[in-house]
């Protein structure tokens, strides 16, 4: 069980390191400087707030699969919203939508990664699963970024905001 939610957490985090990454050059593209990077920031800090306000709600009516599914729709779309505006009229809502399924997708995935192991090796697996997380960010970093530098941000998102299978 800890495997597949290992996996899941790689393939997600892989691929939606794509908008952190490359963030600033949106901000840069959008016209603005260091101000429209900590706006579009506080964007995706907004939608984690207002997705945890509402999580209790959502997580009863809503099993994990589908949260991390939905999460992940979510957050494609977004992303691909970014790719294809460069105004902020259209930015700050990606980015609320962006903030909010991030804070889904990654907190189900830690509480699945929990669940997954008996209480005694919970604390070891939860820091391999921590490690997957890591490496699953940085490496997507790296990824993005050479992609962006070879074909652009824009291509580099809309690459980035195909869902990875389950």
């Amino acid at each position: 069980a800890l495997q597949h939610v290992m996996a899941r957490s790689a393939a997600f985090f892989r691929f939606a390191t794509a908008p952190w990454a490359l963030l600033p050059l949106v901000a840069r593209a959008s016209g603005g400087d260091v101000g429209t990077y900590g706006l579009l920031l506080s964007g995706i800090g907004a939608g984690a707030v207002g997705a945890a306000l509402l999580m209790p709600r959502i997580r009863r009516r809503c099993s994990r699969d589908v949260l991390v599914r939905g999460g992940t729709v979510l957050f494609a779309a977004a992303t691909a919203g970014v790719a294809m505006t460069d105004g902020l009229a259209l930015l700050i809502p990606a980015m609320l939508a962006a903030g909010a399924s991030w804070l889904a997708v990654l907190s189900t995935l830690h509480v699945s990664a929990q669940l997954a192991v008996p209480q005694w090796v919970r604390a070891r697996a939860l820091s391999v699963y921590l490690m997957v997380f890591a490496v699953g960010m940085s490496g997507g970093a790296v990824l993005w970024g050479a992609v962006a530098s070879r074909w652009g941000v824009s291509a580099s998102l809309m690459l980035a905001f195909v869902p990875a299978p389950d």
